[in-house]
């Protein structure tokens, strides 16, 4: 159990545990990682997001007052779907890796599997529609009270009065951070075909979603770090301007973008590691299969 006895989530315990059912599932992990990855790699490989990458070299090197050209709105969007259905499917097949075992993860039918897409897709799309007006308003809301707090003493328009604001800002992402947090339980409970409601999500981890958020980012932050410092380094090495590119398949070097696929996707096992164990130890074994409630993913 990763649940400390006041029944929150024990940071420590559950960000070792998450890491070390990451581990202990290296193989599957390789595997879905690449597998999840191919498409995204694939369209970079076939120029389809060269309209970003272009967009994005010339906002870097336009002199002051040059026009930019028309936003590579069809980029974006590829972008955006492909990366949603990649981290869907991903998460599908992890949670269920992490919260059956390696042994019963694949055992499901064709109706089934095809729930789990539907619902997973459809609560995904719905949490980051409601997390990004959760965000905006955290957002407005933290600079709205940094400006107050550094007129109020004194700092408007000095940089002191940016830090402040800065920091109102930073203090308002607890908010979004922990709506996510408390929402993310819904998903792995689709995975394994006992989904659950949003509300019922949301009442099992009131009491700790400040330990789950400060969870998630210990387990995910240092690995999304190692992933930017390990694709900014292989593309200086290559002589590719890691700013100026979407991914390295654009030069030619899908294959490179396809090889570092695992260590792209580290942070987010991690994370939903952390988000799997917490569904496990808060909500009752009850509402959970068999095979999920007594599951040695490590076999």
């Amino acid at each position: 159990m990763a649940l400390n006895p006041q029944n929150q989530i024990a940071v420590t315990g559950t960000v070792a545990e998450a890491l070390k059912l990451t581990r202990a599932l290296f193989l599957p992990y390789v595997i879905l990682a690449v597998l999840f990855s191919l498409p995204i790699v694939g369209a970079g490989g076939l120029g389809l997001f060269d309209s970003l990458d272009d967009f994005t070299k010339q906002a870097q090197d336009r002199a002051a007052g040059e026009s930019l050209g028309p936003f590579p709105f069809g980029g974006v969007l590829l972008g955006l779907g492909l990366g949603f259905a990649a981290l869907s499917g991903f998460g599908i097949f992890w949670y269920r890796y992490l919260l059956l075992g390696p042994r019963n993860a694949l055992k499901f039918g064709f109706a089934e599997l095809n729930s789990m897409i539907w619902r997973f897709s459809g609560y995904g799309l719905l949490v980051i529609g409601g997390g990004m007006v959760v965000f905006t308003v955290a957002t407005m809301l933290g600079c709205l009270f940094g400006a107050f707090a550094g007129r109020m003493l004194g700092q408007d328009g000095t940089s002191l009065a940016y830090a402040i604001q800065f920091a109102f800002v930073v203090l308002a992402y607890a908010w979004p951070l922990s709506f996510a947090a408390r929402t993310a339980l819904i998903f792995p409970a689709m995975a394994v075909g006992r989904p659950i409601a949003l509300s019922e999500a949301w009442a099992a981890s009131k009491h700790t979603s400040g330990s789950l958020v400060w969870a998630l980012l210990i387990a995910g932050v240092p690995l999304v770090l190692l992933s930017w410092g390990a694709h900014f380094g292989l593309a200086t090495a290559l002589g590719v301007d890691p700013l100026t590119r979407s991914s390295l398949s654009a030069d030619g070097y899908w294959w490179m973008d396809l090889l570092l696929s695992p260590v792209s996707n580290l942070g987010m096992a991690a994370m939903l590691g952390v988000v799997a164990i917490a569904y496990r130890d808060l909500m009752s074994r009850a509402q959970m299969p068999e095979t999920a409630a007594g599951a040695q993913p490590a076999e």
